[in-house]
């Protein structure tokens, strides 16, 4: 995602999540929508981080880009985690929660350094 087209990305990515989301209202055992849903959360968070490390914003701004960033990361981290707990984790996908726990503690040093 280029820095200029962020906002426009993060707009994709809720269009997905609505998508996943809805999915999911009508099929709550649809392991690819809950994956989906996870990497969308993902997505959404790396977004966030990155306007957090944008310096053409005020400090109150980029501190509320980072918190934001942490909760799509946290439900990221959630949904994988719950279905690496009922055996549906691919194994493709199998790093996920480790990857995604390792994001968060980065949002949580872009904090701490504000």
């Amino acid at each position: 995602m280029k820095e200029g087209n962020i906002q426009g990305g993060l707009a994709d990515l809720r269009h997905a999540l609505a998508i996943f989301e809805s999915t999911l209202s009508s099929d709550a055992g649809n392991d690819f929508a809950f994956s989906g849903a996870a990497e969308t959360y993902s997505g959404m968070g790396f977004a966030d981080a990155a306007l957090a490390a944008s310096q053409n914003m005020p400090s109150a701004q980029r501190t509320q880009h980072w918190l934001e960033a942490e909760a799509y990361y946290n439900k990221s981290l959630e949904i994988w985690l719950q279905m690496r707990d009922r055996g549906a984790l691919a194994r493709i996908d199998a790093d996920k929660p480790e990857q995604i726990a390792k994001a968060i503690a980065k949002r949580h040093e872009g904090l701490r350094l504000r």
